[in-house]
Order: structure tokens, then C-alpha cells, then sequence
């Protein structure tokens, strides 16, 4: 698989693995500068987040940790993909 096609099928899955549990990262994207890179592969981009979205991670991730299962987003359920995505492609 090339360095291109990877780290976009990468992003995807942590964006997905992300809202699975409750978490939207809007700046998540594949790192423009490192994909004209020649001899590295190329990066994933976490980006910048709120305060909120932090808090949401660092919640996500001490759930994991312990080994309970993950919460629902705030809404009610996980933003639809087509919502998630729609976010991604404002922000990136």
C-alpha cells in the first residue's frame, strides 16, 4: 500500500475508533507536509481541540483504561459518519 492510501485508511479508522468512543477530533487529517515528504512516511495530524473535546478524550481513554465500556456522545448517540466527516472536511 503506498504512504498516501495508508495514512488516509489510518486516519479513517482512528477517527472512527475516536467516535466510537464519543470523541470527534475536528482537525483530524492526514499531515499535509509530511505527505510531500520523500523519504518519511507520512504523519497523522491530531490537530488543536477545545477544552470540551479534551476532556471528552481524556474521559475516553480512562474508561478504556479501566476497562469499562464507552459513553454515548452528548447528543444522545455517536454523530453520524456523514456528520463527522462534514466536520473533518471544514476543518482540514
Amino acid at each position: 500500500m503506498n504512504h498516501l492510501k495508508e495514512v488516509d485508511a489510518v486516519t479513517t479508522e482512528l477517527r472512527e475508533a475516536l467516535a466510537g468512543a464519543g470523541v470527534v477530533l475536528p482537525s483530524l487529517r492526514p499531515d499535509p507536509v509530511s505527505i510531500a515528504h520523500r523519504y518519511n512516511p507520512p504523519l497523522v495530524e491530531l490537530g488543536r481541540c477545545s477544552m470540551e473535546v479534551a476532556r471528552q478524550l481524556t474521559a475516553a481513554l480512562s474508561r478504556q483504561s479501566r476497562g469499562e465500556r464507552p459513553q454515548a456522545h452528548p447528543d444522545g448517540g455517536l454523530p453520524p459518519a456523514d456528520q463527522r466527516e462534514h466536520v473533518w472536511k471544514l476543518r482540514g
